[in-house]
């Protein structure tokens, strides 16, 4: 028997004491989940693929290449109205690959366009963050940088990150 075992514990070696956790232990806390003291302006990345509404797929595709980015926002007048990501890219090459030179961005981007405030917490990505990344704007709303899987992960605690990947891919999120 180790050292310290109780009465019950001789009896019983094989069930934990039941004066191991006599209170629940909370799981977590939500300052555990993230650092309070940043914001997404500390965290976010700069500068932004972007690209016009009237630009053309094949310069879309090229500041994607260019960036090593999976999503170029698409913005007017500063402000992000939308997205194209390489998989739009690539679906519209297999639909319309006759026609390729001919589609501009507008034609297949994505018009939800997730967006955060820089000064927010880090918290409020769980609710807007897409897998494409989010859109950090100013108090106008024109884009100012942009935050993607790569800032996040050496902010998030491990249970803020198996939330957000839950709420990612939770079957009622609007897409």
């Amino acid at each position: 028997m180790p050292v310290g075992t109780n009465e019950w514990q001789k009896h019983h070696p094989w069930e934990p004491s039941p004066l191991s956790h006599p209170q629940p232990v909370p799981l977590v806390k939500p300052a555990d989940l993230f650092n309070p003291m940043l914001t997404i302006a500390d965290i976010m990345q700069q500068p932004v693929p972007t690209c016009a509404l009237d630009a053309p797929l094949a310069e879309a595709a090229r500041i994607l290449r260019d960036t090593a980015s999976e999503a170029v926002f698409v913005v007017g007048e500063g402000h992000p109205v939308g997205l194209v990501t390489d998989r739009q890219i690539a679906l519209a090459v297999a639909e319309h690959g006759d026609n390729l030179s001919q589609l501009r961005v507008q034609d297949v981007m994505k018009h939800r366009v997730p967006t955060v405030r820089s000064d927010a917490r880090l918290d409020a990505l769980l609710d807007t963050f897409a897998d494409e990344g989010v859109a950090v704007v100013d108090d106008a709303g024109r884009i100012q940088g942009v935050v993607r899987w790569l800032e996040l992960l050496g902010h998030l605690s491990e249970r803020a990150l198996g939330k957000l990947v839950v709420n990612l891919f939770s079957p009622h999120r609007e897409r």
